[in-house]
């Protein structure tokens, strides 16, 4: 019994009760677990309308999104990768991403 009432009075180093969670953290998951297939099941149903115009708007920000978030990866690789063997892999990676997006940004990109 004795240490059930120590454990009960238990609070971690910021004041809160020891095993506890942040009720806000649960509120933006179950809000984000719920709206976001509904705004997937909405945006599907929308390019139905008209598909070949949501394809045209959609294409140019997605293949943005794709050439910058792999950019990142390449670059972050060597902060996990140690040595300088993958230097010049980070470097040709990273270059043909950056290609990738000037042509897309320059208009050159076929879409």
């Amino acid at each position: 019994m004795r240490a059930e009432s120590a454990a009960e009075g238990a609070t971690a180093a910021n004041g809160r009760p020891a095993g506890g969670f942040a009720p806000l953290l649960f509120v933006g998951f179950a809000i984000a677990s719920i709206g976001g297939p509904l705004a997937l099941v909405a945006l599907d149903a929308l390019s139905l309308v008209n598909p070949e115009e949501f394809y045209d708007k959609l294409l140019k920000p997605s293949l943005r999104a794709l050439f910058i978030s792999q950019l990142v990866v390449f670059v972050v690789l060597p902060l996990f990768k140690r040595g300088l063997r993958w230097l010049p892999l980070v470097a040709i990676a990273s270059g043909l991403m950056v290609w990738g997006l000037y042509t897309l940004v320059a208009g050159g990109a076929s879409t």
